[in-house]
């Protein structure tokens, strides 16, 4: 559907501006949502302890799912092995200046014709 509706504006595809190689995107479908919290958990134990990491999720229900599930993994784990989690409340997420420059830049995605 996506591609339909953009195929119109766009003459060729959208490449990587940056000239650094990484991994290819991965999707991963899972079948609820204790075993999609847990492949990210995992996922993020994986990298440096001192990385930082965001997980944007579409809306606060699906944010307090994965919030429950990183919990609970996290306590079956010693406590030198966990991970230190923080949960941005819904409203006072999108009134920091950084996730407003994000979502603009994404609207410009969507749309660069839109001023």
């Amino acid at each position: 559907m996506f591609p339909d509706l953009v195929g119109s504006i766009y003459t060729e595809l959208p490449r990587a501006n940056s000239e650094r190689k990484g991994k290819p995107v991965l999707i991963k479908g899972c079948k609820n949502s204790y075993l999609e919290g847990r492949y990210i958990y995992e996922a993020i134990c994986a990298l440096p302890k001192d990385a930082n990491i965001g997980v944007l999720v579409r809306d606060n229900k699906k944010a307090q799912r994965l919030s429950d599930s990183f919990e609970r993994l996290n306590n079956e784990k010693p406590e030198d092995e966990r991970r230190h989690f923080m949960i941005i409340d819904e409203f006072k997420f999108f009134r920091r200046q950084e996730i407003k420059d994000v979502m603009a830049y994404f609207k410009l995605l969507m749309n660069p014709n839109d001023s």
